[in-house]
């Protein structure tokens, strides 16, 4: 066994035993990795604030050949995402940014630029107003979908490279954008504004940390939610159905019926 050790954020972790947990990250140099740590639940362990989920991290582990599970040796915390923690909402979709990367992403499949993408996304997060925070969620997934060689192409016409029109239809069976006089057909559910074509593009290009006044984009927040749903039924259905914003969505329905009977008394 070789000693290696690697940056990542923990994405997941799983009890193991009576003092043990098996903890899944996606590392910097090596994607998805899962270590067995050893009474890290013990009440003296001083690993255990250290391996939570969201955490950046620096581990120490012994490598087993042709094994997909090894042994941690040693962990220190690099940036831990305290504000971001102090919300539940906030803190969930940061979660279903991690079970993204376990659902697509191989074990030990390395790709350096998801990882940026995904340490980025934990960091702006945490520093960003809440009310931004579902646009840095959904710009997460269009630049992921680049990064995994899936780009939609907002850029121009599949066909005919045109770059100025005022509408836009999305094949999504073939994953192409089409102008208005290249697509044949009726104006379906694939039918997109200039303005939302602009936004998309934009923000699949851009430093997720380094977007431009991020407010401004709250509005597109509902076209875009929509046409990733509709591209991931298409070609990757892997990230439809995420446990995280499950709980969410249970948890918020759950405040709503309690604001609603607590009206009625």
């Amino acid at each position: 066994m070789a000693l290696e050790k690697h940056r990542a954020v923990v994405v997941r972790t799983m009890k193991y035993g009576e003092t043990s947990k098996i903890v899944t990250l996606y590392s910097l140099r090596a994607g998805l990795i899962k270590l067995i740590a050893k009474g890290v639940r013990k009440a003296k362990s001083r690993l255990g604030g250290i391996l939570e989920p969201l955490n950046v991290v620096e581990v120490i582990f012994y490598h087993k050949t042709q094994h997909d599970l090894h042994t941690l040796n040693q962990a220190s915390i690099l940036f831990s995402p305290i504000q971001l923690r102090s919300d539940a909402e906030d803190t969930l979709l940061a979660l279903a940014c991690c079970e993204i990367i376990t659902r697509v992403q191989m074990l030990q499949d390395e790709n350096s630029e998801v990882y940026h993408l995904l340490e980025d996304t934990i960091r702006i997060f945490n520093s960003s107003k809440p009310e931004t925070r579902r646009i840095y969620f959904l710009t997460y997934q269009l630049q992921l979908l680049r990064t995994l060689g899936l780009d939609p192409g907002f850029s121009a016409c599949s066909n005919c490279a045109s770059i100025e029109n005022k509408a836009w239809n999305y094949d999504f069976q073939n994953a192409q954008l089409l102008c208005s006089n290249c697509f044949e057909g009726e104006q379906t559910q694939g039918a997109l504004t200039e303005n939302l074509r602009s936004a998309m593009h934009y923000l699949s290009r851009v430093n997720i940390t380094e977007i431009a006044a991020p407010e401004k984009f709250i509005r597109y927040q509902r076209g875009i939610y929509y046409f990733l749903t509709k591209f991931f039924q298409y070609h990757l259905e892997e990230m439809l159905n995420l446990k995280s914003l499950a709980v969410l969505q249970k948890m918020k329905k759950m405040h709503d019926e309690w604001l609603q009977s607590g009206s009625k008394t």
